[in-house]
């Protein structure tokens, strides 16, 4: 991996600074590092005041600093820059007496990269000067990089970290869910079934008690058109209570209909997993959908050469039950319904295509969405949802085409095993 550019190896774009009490020293010092590159931009301080204004103010790049200087020395400046935040983006290099071993090592202890001794031998400098500076900043990039790339393991590590906490909630919460619809669905389905059976109890009723008053009471036509309650004549009072019933017939319906298809992607089928043909599976779900769509949908199946693929029986046929009604419900009238089947790439790949009223450009975006529903009160908006789910439960994908009047295509592919 290629990580230094040409301009740092070629001393271009870099700003240095010398920090000496000593006039001579920084012209000494200037004339060397100018013979290294004309390029380099060169500042000069006199004391570590005027050296921490200049580094707080400017991009630098190296430091040449003396230790020994009035007001603020090369140890307090270090200890400056440090407290700023600003010491870790530059490279130091002291420059001191060689026989100065207690301040050399007191400098390299707080951090400084390098030194250069006093007094500076302008040959030997010249010739060394310019590798030390190369290094250190081969050096300084491979930190910059290095704490790049630790920032975005972590980011990274986080989000990880992130996804992981999510799915053990969604794993739990799974469990829990499979459990509290299946105590829900049970009452339900009780109560359904009771509603059911007083729906016909009752109106049968009705109808025999009309017959028998009719047939054994004098003036009985009279009575009954005359009967009220609450203001409702006997005829509006069975109209209301057959509206009612049916409300809640639908009512029930829909969140029976909701629990199972939660129900069906929350359950593990692991052990039900097999490999199937994909025109079989097909084949077997028109004949479980065909007589219910078949009075406004004429079906037809184009099959071509697919391959078998590994899922749940169940949940192929609930993908392909959903995506058919779906199509039946935007034919409004008489329509026609295409499946087709065939290799692409690595997949097996389904189209269903309708030629139903189809859908702008914001509902194609949010079909897949749960509890979506453009059936109003008749949807429950998790057909498609559900669909989406089990698709990629089985690492497939699902695509939807659609324009208003002109039809709906939606594909599905399954990897191919």
């Amino acid at each position: 991996m290629d990580i230094f550019k040409n301009d740092i190896i070629s001393f271009e774009n870099n700003s240095f600074l010398i920090v000496d009490d000593e006039a001579v020293n920084r012209e000494l010092m200037k004339s060397i590092i100018s013979n290294i590159s004309k390029k380099i931009k060169i500042h000069e301080a006199k004391d570590g005041e005027e050296a921490y204004n200049i580094i707080k103010n400017n991009k630098i790049d190296v430091v040449f600093l003396d230790i020994i200087m009035p007001n603020i020395d090369g140890f307090r400046l270090i200890e400056l820059l440090k407290k700023d935040n600003l010491f870790d983006d530059i490279i130091v290099i002291v420059v001191s007496a060689l026989e100065d071993l207690l301040n050399l090592k007191k400098a390299f202890q707080m951090g400084v990269h390098d030194y250069l001794t006093k007094p500076i031998e302008i040959d030997i400098l010249k010739a060394i000067l310019p590798i030390k500076i190369k290094n250190l900043l081969i050096y300084k990039k491979n930190i910059e990089y290095l704490k790049s790339l630790n920032l975005k393991i972590e980011a990274e590590l986080k989000s990880k970290l992130a996804e992981l906490f999510h799915s053990d909630r969604l794993a739990s919460m799974g469990v829990m869910t499979t459990s509290i619809l299946h105590e829900i669905n049970t009452p339900l389905t009780y109560l359904k079934g009771n509603i059911d059976l007083f729906s016909n109890y009752f109106f049968n009723f009705m109808e025999k008690f009309k017959d028998y008053f009719l047939k054994n009471c004098k003036n009985n036509e009279n009575i009954l058109n005359d009967f009220e309650f609450n203001g409702f004549k006997i005829d509006e009072i069975i109209n209301k209570f057959e509206e009612m019933i049916k409300s809640s017939q639908i009512g029930i319906s829909r969140i029976i209909e909701t629990i199972n298809n939660f129900r069906l992607f929350a359950k593990k089928d692991e052990e039900h997993v097999s490999y199937f043909n994909v025109n079989d599976l097909i084949e077997n779900v028109i004949k479980i959908v065909g007589k219910t769509i078949e009075n406004k949908v004429n079906l037809i199946l184009e099959k071509g050469e697919v391959k078998n693929i590994k899922i749940n029986k169940s949940h192929f046929e609930q993908i392909m039950i959903n995506i058919l009604l779906n199509s039946y419900q935007a034919i409004e009238t008489k329509g026609k319904v295409i499946i087709k089947t065939f290799m692409e790439d690595d997949f097996n790949a389904i189209e269903v295509i309708d030629n139903g009223k189809g859908m702008d450009e914001d509902t194609k975006k949010r079909v897949f969405e749960p509890f979506f529903s453009t059936k109003g009160e008749e949807g429950t908006g998790l057909g498609l949802y559900i669909t989406s789910l089990l698709v990629k439960n089985y690492s497939g994908v699902i695509y939807i085409d659609s324009e208003i009047n002109k039809g709906t295509k939606i594909k599905i592919k399954f990897p191919i095993v």
